[in-house]
């Protein structure tokens, strides 16, 4: 059932996975507990890292009424809250490209990858969730 290629793929998937969980729980952790994320790391500049003050990061000058900054300095990239989003995403497609792959190939291996990705992210958001701050 497993040969070398669906292992290192399996292995892919779930480093996918935990990857968008360590995103999801971070990103999760800055937006609701912000308190919790500074006390953990006190020399997090809050202009990139609290998204209570980070949003403005998108307008020219930091001012509302110059509008959004162009292009070339993507909203994905003004702040934490946005990049980890867009990693959260990105990472969890990749999984799943991989994960659908695998079940084309067999269902067995199929299952083995979804069950390694479910695991996998659910490890990496608990990690950045909750017990990177006990």
């Amino acid at each position: 059932m497993f040969d070398i290629v669906s292992t290192i793929e399996i292995a892919a998937a779930a480093m996918l996975a935990l990857t968008s969980g360590l995103a999801w729980g971070l990103h999760e952790k800055i937006s609701h507990h912000w308190w919790v994320f500074s006390r953990r790391f006190p020399s997090a500049n809050p202009r990139f890292w609290n998204p209570d003050v980070s949003w403005i990061n998108k307008y020219r000058d930091r001012e509302t009424s110059k509008g959004i900054v162009p292009i070339f300095r993507y909203v994905d990239f003004s702040d934490a809250k946005h990049i980890l989003a867009s990693l959260v995403q990105v990472a969890a497609y990749a999984a799943g490209i991989v994960t659908g792959y695998e079940a084309a190939m067999s269902w067995k291996l199929g299952a083995v990858c979804f069950l390694a990705v479910y695991v996998m992210r659910s490890i990496g958001n608990r990690i950045t969730w909750s017990w990177l701050y006990k």
